[in-house]
Order: C-alpha cells, then structure tokens, then sequence
C-alpha cells in the first residue's frame, strides 16, 4: 500500500497556502483552517456518483490542485471520487471520526438507486492524513456510537476473513483490541483515549482495504435502506452470519461463539439500537 505521511494537526498545513485547494467539508461544526479553500459540501452520509461528478465541477471551474477532506467515511470517500475523476496531485484527509478508517485505503463507496459502487485503488489512499484527535470531541453520541460499530465491525470481519499475512493480522489485533478496552472512555468524551481510537479505527480501516471482498455488503446494504446507522448493520450482520475466529473469540474475552453474539447484542441493547429480532427483513 502507498506510503502516507502522518501529521498531529491542521495547523501544519499551512504550506498550503501557495496552492488551490479543494475542501471537501459538510461538517456542523466550525473550521478554522490555515489556508485558503473552495469548499464543496453539497452531499449527502451516503454518496452518490452524481453528487462526485458536481464537486468535480467545482474543482475544474476554480482550477484547484489539491483536495483536502475534513470528515468522516462518507466525506472522504466523496473527495477520493473527485480526485480519481480530476487526477488531482494531492488528497490530503483530516478524519473527525473513529469510524471506517477510510483515511487509511483506497476504498471508496457511492450509492446509486440504492445500489453500492465500489471504488478500489491504492491511487486512492491519501497522500497525508492528520490526526487532529480534538475533533472527536465535537461529535454527538449516537454518532461516536455507530462509528465505533463500524471500526469495531471491519476489524472483527478482517480477523475472520483468513486473508491476512501475519503483520496485517498483528496490525487487525491491534484494532480490536484497542477499540474494545476503550469503549467506555471514548463514549463518556474522554480526551484521554481519543488519540489512540482513532489510530485503531485507522487501523481498521487498512485491514479492510485488504479484505473488503470478503465484506456481506449485501445484508449490510439492505439494513442501510432501513435507516439504520452503518456500523449499527454492520454488527446485525456479523451477528447473523454467526462466526467468530478464535483469534476474533479470545480478544473478546468469550469463550465461544454464542457468548460473542451476546457480547454485541449487549453493545446494541446499551446503545438503544434493534437487534436483528426486532427487524424484519
């Protein structure tokens, strides 16, 4: 996967300032960044084709040279449609979630009559990313919860994938285990774990640039047309294709596989989210 260069701030991308920049940014929080920007911001948690090819417009009529995307999966998959479309020299991705790690692949989905795209391209992995942990802050709860589904989810279907080499399956661990000893700080807004959540949810989201085949999209896709949050019916389907590999088995703690649904019907009943008996498909 391409080398990317790792930054603590935004502030540190001042240099930007010589260049037209694209910022690809719907947030519902105030920005301040140390450079000059077009912003597009028209579209929507899940994207479409359409929306990509009206940001692309705007990248061409302003003559920009470099994207920069401020957000969670859906914007920064947003700016890695654009820049496959523009060929633009630079993506440079500032993550406000600890979610689908989409930062860290090159990965990248739209949803058109409610049919998935898949994007997938080492062209589209960010060529910075900044991990300004303080944006996690800012997030709402039930936003701070889905996310952590969605990371915990890709680590959980990467472990059991089989697909992995011994350093990304390390790598995977990692996640798991990171996103799992600090639920409870994160949840409550503790500053303290922020830093690490979102390198496990980057993490993550490597790991599944390199088994995203392997992903129930399918079930995942239905449960989205129901309203549901993605990492909300990213963990209905783990718990409806019922395995776990005992790597994924010992990190949570439990001793088989019915103990590890359990694990995450309680996460979804502390949550207030439905359990798949409560859905009907």
């Amino acid at each position: 996967m391409k080398k990317q260069v790792y930054l603590k701030s935004v502030n540190e991308l001042e240099d930007l300032d010589r260049f037209k920049v694209l910022l690809v940014f719907n947030g519902h929080f105030s920005l301040t960044l140390p450079f000059d920007f077009v912003q597009f911001y028209d579209f929507s948690n899940y994207p479409t084709m359409q929306q990509v090819m009206n940001g692309c417009q705007i990248y061409l009529d302003n003559k920009c040279e470099i994207i920069v995307a401020v957000g969670g999966g859906s914007t920064i998959d947003v700016a890695k449609g654009i820049k496959q479309q523009v060929q633009a020299s630079q993506l440079i991705c500032v993550p406000t979630t600890a979610g689908s790690g989409s930062e860290a692949n090159g990965l990248a989905y739209f949803y058109d009559d409610k049919k998935r795209t898949v994007l997938k391209d080492d062209d589209l992995i960010a060529d910075f990313v900044v991990f300004q942990a303080s944006f996690l802050s800012e997030l709402p709860l039930y936003q701070k919860r889905d996310s952590w589904l969605t990371a915990l989810s890709q680590s959980i279907m990467a472990l059991n994938s089989q697909q992995l080499n011994k350093d990304n399956e390390q790598v995977a661990e990692y996640a798991l285990k990171t996103l799992m000893k600090l639920k409870n700080r994160y949840l409550k807004n503790s500053e303290s774990s922020f830093e690490e959540i979102l390198l496990a949810s980057y993490y993550a989201g490597q790991v599944h640039h390199m088994t995203s085949e392997a992903f129930p999209y399918d079930m995942v896709d239905e449960l989205i047309a129901l309203g549901l949050g993605y990492g909300h019916a990213s963990v209905l389907t783990i718990i409806d294709k019922a395995y776990f590999d005992p790597t994924v088995l010992n990190i949570m703690g439990v001793e088989n596989q019915q103990e590890a649904i359990m694990y995450l019907n309680s996460c979804l009943n502390e949550f207030d989210l439905v359990s798949m008996e409560d859905i009907k498909m």
